[in-house]
C-alpha cells in the first residue's frame, strides 16, 4: 500500500520529531531550539540533546493544477554533546560527533511513513569546543517517491 504524503509542513516537523524520539532513544530529543549549549544540564549532554529545526521548505511541483504541491521540507538537526569529565583528549569529541553523525544516517535510512527523506550534509564542530561538541545534519523531507509525478 502507498503511504499517505504528508504535504503539510507543521505535520512533517511532528513525524519527523515523533520518528526521532523513536530512533534516538538514548537521546534527549528537544522540540526547541537552544543556541546556547549551557542550557542543558551536563547530564544531558553527557547522553547527547537533539534538536529538531524547521529550516525551509521550496522544490514545489509547478505542473498545471498542482502549484506549490509535493514540495520537500528541510530541517536540521542539531546535537550538542558532551565528551565527559574523564576525557581530556579532543579525539573523544570528535568519536561522539562520529557516532551522532552516524546515528543520522540510520535514522534517515530507516525512514519516516508518508516522507521521504535524504540527508544533504553534516557540520561538525571541529573539535573546536572540547569537551563540548555538536553536529548540525541537513535533512530534506517530501512526499514518498511513491507519490510523486
Amino acid at each position: 500500500m502507498i503511504p499517505t504524503a504528508i504535504d503539510d509542513i507543521n505535520a512533517r516537523y511532528d513525524a519527523v520529531l515523533a520518528a526521532l524520539k523513536t530512533h534516538a532513544t538514548t537521546r534527549v530529543v528537544k522540540e526547541s531550539f537552544y543556541r546556547d549549549i549551557g542550557v542543558h544540564t551536563r547530564a544531558d549532554l553527557i547522553q547527547g540533546v537533539v534538536m529538531v529545526i524547521l529550516d525551509n521548505e521550496g522544490d514545489y511541483t509547478n505542473n498545471f493544477a498542482l502549484q506549490a504541491k509535493q514540495g520537500a521540507t528541510q530541517f536540521r538537526v542539531v546535537y550538542h554533546l558532551h565528551a565527559g569529565d574523564n576525557n581530556p583528549e579532543p579525539k573523544v569529541t570528535r568519536q561522539k560527533e562520529g557516532e551522532a553523525a552516524e546515528e543520522v544516517k540510520a535514522f534517515v535510512r530507516a525512514g519516516v511513513t508518508g516522507l521521504s527523506l535524504a540527508l544533504i550534509d553534516v557540520q561538525f564542530s571541529r573539535q573546536l569546543d572540547h569537551p563540548y561538541g555538536w553536529i548540525v545534519a541537513t535533512v530534506r523531507a517530501g512526499p514518498p517517491e511513491s507519490n510523486t509525478l
